[in-house]
């Protein structure tokens, strides 16, 4: 029996292959985030190959990468992951927005303490 939640994705994942595993990864990753388990949301997103993502996907990948780049506080590569993550089909605008809003404060906060 494969476990419930984001356990049970990443078993999916690791089960599947091609544009499947990486979509399943990524919603691992997306649902360890929302738990707040940031360390196997990062291990999770370190086997997606953006490659392989149906372009449909891309969009998460980078908002993804960009959300885990802020927590881990690099600004800066969030940042470049958010602005490819807006040239990406099917862009949340208001997810883009948010995220943007979060980067701009960091960046700012991390020039204040130069």
């Amino acid at each position: 029996m494969v476990p419930a939640g984001p356990d049970g994705i990443l078993v999916q994942a690791q089960q599947a292959t091609g544009s499947e595993a990486g979509r399943l990864y990524l919603a691992a990753s997306e649902a360890y985030l929302a738990q707040g388990n940031v360390e196997s949301a990062a291990a999770s997103f370190a086997n997606v190959d953006v490659d392989v993502l149906p372009a449909a996907d891309r969009a998460s990948f980078w908002l993804t990468g960009a959300h885990l780049s802020l927590l881990r506080g690099e600004p800066n590569a969030a940042e470049g992951l958010l602005a490819q993550a807006r040239t990406a089909p099917g862009a949340d605008p208001l997810a883009i927005a948010e995220l943007g809003a979060e980067v701009c404060l960091r960046l700012a906060s991390t020039d204040l303490d130069r």
